[in-house]
């Protein structure tokens, strides 16, 4: 079962840098979904 989340661009606890992509391209109100792998994060727009 996979493990999504709803989440604001701005409320992501992601590294800084693709944080700051996604802040110039979608704005910090936009949702995203948010799914924790084993290796990492994973964002879907």
């Amino acid at each position: 079962m996979r493990n999504i989340i709803k989440k604001k661009v701005g409320e992501l606890q992601i590294n800084p840098r693709i944080k700051e992509v996604l802040l110039q391209v979608l704005g910090p109100d936009e949702d995203v979904y948010v799914e924790s792998t084993g290796k990492g994060v994973r964002i879907i727009l």
